[in-house]
């Protein structure tokens, strides 16, 4: 990587520069955060990415579980 340049707080432009001296190339990426696999501790109020599919399923599995043992009262 040679540099990189914010454009949103979830999107960046990413120069990048070959290593080999014969080669030259240089060459421009999009970098762009799309989806939320693991929540942040500590979130930034102007970055609202949405959950991974894989993630809402786990937590929805997590809460009706949690739910069922709550709601069980044993005689």
């Amino acid at each position: 990587m040679r540099s990189s340049r914010v454009l949103t707080p979830v999107y960046r432009e990413v120069t990048y520069a070959c290593r080999n001296f014969h080669c030259g190339h240089v060459f421009v990426c999009n970098l762009e955060a799309v989806r939320t696999l693991s929540p942040s501790a500590i979130p930034d109020p102007e970055v609202q990415l949405p959950l991974s599919s894989h993630v809402r399923r786990d937590m929805l599995a997590h809460q009706l579980q949690h739910h069922v043992e709550a709601a069980y009262e044993p005689a």
